[in-house]
């Protein structure tokens, strides 16, 4: 699916966003070697040509696989205050 969203004149970005984001780290390397397995092409790569825009950095920040694992030590209420405030 990921190389038919890819394929052609376009991307397909409901498609590929509906595949690449919400995956766990180790889901997004299994897929990335997958890929590369099949079709000899980086995804990383591939993606920074078919999409642009706010689009663009969406799915390579998925694609990169730099999702914080949950620590309910690290990550409570007070730390999503915290950084409220940095934000906003």
């Amino acid at each position: 699916m990921l190389k038919k969203a890819v394929d052609g004149l376009g991307s397909n970005k409901v498609m590929l966003y509906s595949i690449l984001c919400g995956r766990s780290n180790e889901d997004m390397e299994l897929l990335k070697k997958t890929y590369y397995k099949l079709y000899t092409d980086d995804l990383v790569s591939r993606m920074s040509g078919e999409v642009g825009g706010d689009m663009k950095k969406i799915l390579l920040s998925a694609v990169q696989a730099a999702e914080e694992e949950f620590d309910p030590d690290y990550h409570t209420e007070d730390k999503a205050k915290e950084d409220a405030e940095i934000i906003y």
